[in-house]
């Protein structure tokens, strides 16, 4: 139902967030009234993976500052889009690795002077003009005229390098202390460590000479002073009076991941602007906590701002905001429980993906258009190419894309992944690194454990499925390669292990022919099956697991198979029915016996899949009362039996067990009756399973109606040995005892029988 005075933002129904908003007005009030001796602002962290609703929350924070009391009229606003502001300036249309200092300072220059309070901003304009001043001095000092030829090698140098050269040894944030001498050979100029060092000495000489102190030190340190120009205009807009009171600026920078590479300098902007203001930094990147980067360090929010500091990683929402959500814009379809519960798990509660379904509701699409039609819901192609739109709407570069993809086929298999991102040429790869570097820029990456979230997992994977994604290059290389290792893996596993049978009970082999049949069923159809089958075969003589696994795998590609292939599916499916209808048992085998004939499972270990075929078949001939038909299966079963295996064998003597037991009492009878094949049976079973007494039992049951005494006797004997308690075979001995007229020793036989089973 709709929930009691809505809210709204930007015409669209915003649901939760409620801890959130409570914090904030607190924030905010405190920014209206900073305690005495604060000098920090407050800052509001909001991150998370794109369609998450984080720029949502943010303008219903500036919502809350406009128009709510004790607020309206007291706090002023500037809300920064770096996304609208890319498109007014062709600066930000770069990498974010490239996006610079200047530039960021620039954009937040226009934007005051949008809102026309650039006269609080003289500070920033003058340092502007010394800078192109300095600027302009040192390239002067430099010319021909008055540079001689000490200097010479240093002319064909742009100011960013000679500045970065003058920098080097002084701590000064954002650098990282590089040698003069590889800074000189990053602009061109090759000279060794002393000759740099002689000419890093002249150029401070020469500038300080020409410039004057204060020039000299905007010309080296351009970042900071400009920081602390633009900090000073707003900490004097904060300090206006606002309708004879006291006022606040709030300040919201949204998709801030576009321009965070220059955070370092911008944080000083923060700093010093002083404590009336209260900054809303609204991105994808965790900006809280210090952690490594690539080769370096991120140092989080939360260690400059001991207090006065709220961050928030947005998570999804609950059913019942995806009912309310529904609720109140499609009021004229509602959802029935089932439905809502769906579309709940499909969205994965992320709001983008549940105001894509919402609209697609109220379009009358077919609720499994929305979900998918299969059993387990899951976003359908609309949710996921707007979600995956979103997620990749930053992903500048096309190895950052395909770095993403990656992740999404690996799924947390490090050195899979590793193997996907590794460069062509063999050099060094370090996947962590690389790792950590992806995590800063997505916030959709989990850096330690290797993988996506779970929600991006899963629209990435949807989307991947696609077969226009599957095909294209970039996908289709990375699927090639993922073949590669898990082969190379699988044969590395398989080394120690040369019976099949043994490769079943290895988890990093089992796991790797699961991940190579997902690969498999990525790149083509009928390749997967080829693949798949053979360990179908195995999995049902070795592994139950392993067998509802390769399942479980293919029935993930359901949608996407052919009609064949879902007919294929089904038939397979029988295995997991407890008692399979004779009618579903005929089809599996049917399905496999033509797997066979197309040479489906060929290769290595191929007469042993005959075997373990064979033996099904016999089980399955039995239950229909073949048994004449049934032995010839298992006979068969028999001659692919691996050397060395012992599962296979041991299942093939249970049923030869059965099998014999049906002959000796047809019908179920009371009493056996000889059968000619029987006796043969019965040495194969105990043979197989020497410490089974029920096999010698039997076998003695056999021979006895053979007329074959006294092995009857040896084999009661064993039995007997291996089960004193089993009353049966004292029963058959004595049976055995009484024709030969070894009445005493058949009375014993008997007294034991009935004192074990009155």
């Amino acid at each position: 139902m709709e929930p009691q005075n809505p809210i709204y933002v930007n015409g669209r129904l915003f649901l939760g967030r409620v801890e959130e908003q409570k914090q904030f007005r607190a924030a905010l009030k405190e920014t209206l009234h900073p305690p005495r001796g604060e000098s920090l602002p407050y800052i509001v962290l909001l991150y998370g993976d794109g369609g998450i609703g984080k720029t949502s929350l943010a303008r219903r924070f500036l919502d809350i500052a406009q128009q709510e009391p004790p607020f309206g009229g007291k706090v002023r606003t500037l809300y920064l889009d770096w996304e609208a502001e890319r498109e007014r300036d062709t600066r930000l249309r770069v990498g974010r690795e490239h996006i610079s200092a200047e530039t960021v300072f620039d954009a937040l220059y226009t934007a005051v002077q949008r809102q026309e309070w650039a006269e609080h901003f003289q500070a920033y304009r003058e340092t502007l003009q010394k800078r192109q001043e300095a600027q302009r001095q040192a390239a002067a000092a430099l010319s021909v005229g008055e540079g001689r030829d000490d200097l010479a090698a240093l002319r064909g140098a742009g100011a960013e390098t000679l500045a970065k050269l003058l920098r080097l040894g002084l701590p000064v944030i954002g650098e990282s202390g590089e040698k003069l001498a590889q800074t000189l050979l990053e602009a061109g100029i090759q000279v060794g460590a002393e000759q740099a060092h002689a000419l890093r000495q002249k150029l401070e000489d020469r500038l300080r000479a020409r410039l004057g102190v204060e020039l000299y030190d905007l010309y080296v340190n351009p970042h900071e002073k400009l920081a602390y120009a633009l900090a000073d205009g707003f900490k004097r807009l904060s300090d206006r009076r606002l309708r004879g009171r006291r006022g606040a600026l709030l300040v919201v920078l949204d998709t801030y991941e576009i321009v965070d590479r220059a955070d370092p300098w911008l944080r000083l902007v923060l700093q010093a602007a002083g404590p009336r203001l209260l900054w809303v930094l609204s991105g994808r990147d965790n900006l809280r906590d210090s952690r490594p980067y690539g080769m370096g360090y991120f140092r989080g929010y939360a260690e400059d701002w001991p207090r006065r500091l709220l961050a928030y990683d947005l998570g999804q929402l609950a059913l019942q905001d995806v009912r309310t959500y529904f609720a109140a814009t499609v009021p004229g379809c509602p959802l029935a429980e089932e439905a809502a519960r769906a579309i709940a798990r499909a969205t994965r509660g992320v709001p983008l993906a549940v105001v894509t379904a919402a609209e697609m509701w109220v379009k009358g699409v077919a609720l499994e258009d929305i979900v998918g039609a299969e059993e387990e819901p899951a976003p359908g192609r609309e949710i996921v190419r707007r979600m995956v739109g979103r997620y990749l709407l930053h992903a500048v570069e096309p190895e950052d894309q395909r770095a993403l993809y990656a992740l999404a086929l690996a799924r947390g298999d490090l050195d899979l992944l590793s193997a996907l991102l590794a460069p062509d040429d063999g050099s060094p790869f370090d996947v962590g690194a690389e790792l950590r570097r992806l995590e800063r820029d997505y916030a959709s990456v989990m850096a330690p454990e290797g993988r996506l979230h779970d929600a991006a997992q899963e629209f990435f994977a949807q989307y991947l499925r696609e077969p226009l994604q599957r095909r294209s290059p970039p996908v289709r290389d990375l699927l090639a390669r993922a073949e590669t290792a898990l082969r190379a893996r699988l044969e590395r596993i398989e080394a120690d292990y040369p019976l099949i049978e043994e490769r079943y009970t290895d988890e990093d082999w089992r796991n790797a022919v699961l991940r190579l049949s997902e690969v498999l069923f990525w790149q083509q159809e009928r390749k997967a099956w080829r693949w798949l089958l053979p360990r179908f075969v195995e999995s049902l003589a070795y592994s139950p697991a392993m067998r509802r696994a390769l399942l479980g795998t293919a029935r993930e590609w359901r949608r996407g198979l052919s009609a064949r292939g879902r007919r294929r599916l089904e038939a397979l499916g029988a295995v997991e029915d407890q008692s399979p209808s004779p009618e579903a048992e005929g089809a599996l085998l049917a399905e496999l016996d033509r797997a066979l004939g197309r040479g489906d499972l060929g290769g290595p270990g191929e007469a042993e899949r005959r075997a373990i075929l064979a033996w099904r078949r016999g089980d399955w001939l039995r239950r229909q009362g073949r048994q004449a038909e049934a032995l010839a299966a298992y006979e068969e079963a028999e001659r692919g039996l691996p050397p060395g295996g012992e599962t296979l064998r041991e299942q093939l003597a249970e049923a030869l067990d059965d099998l014999a037991g049906e002959l000796m009492w047809p019908d179920e009878r009371g009493s056996s009756v000889h059968h000619p094949d029987a006796v043969r049976i019965l040495h194969k079973v105990t043979a197989w399973l020497p410490e089974e007494p029920g096999g010698w039992y039997r076998l003695g049951v056999a021979l006895d109606d053979a007329g074959q005494k006294e092995e009857a006797i040896e084999a009661y004997q064993k039995a007997i040995a291996l089960d004193p308690q089993d009353a049966s075979p004292w029963n058959g001995l004595g049976i055995v005892y009484a024709d030969l007229g070894r009445r005493e020793e058949a009375i014993e036989a008997y007294q034991k029988a009935i004192a074990l089973d009155p």
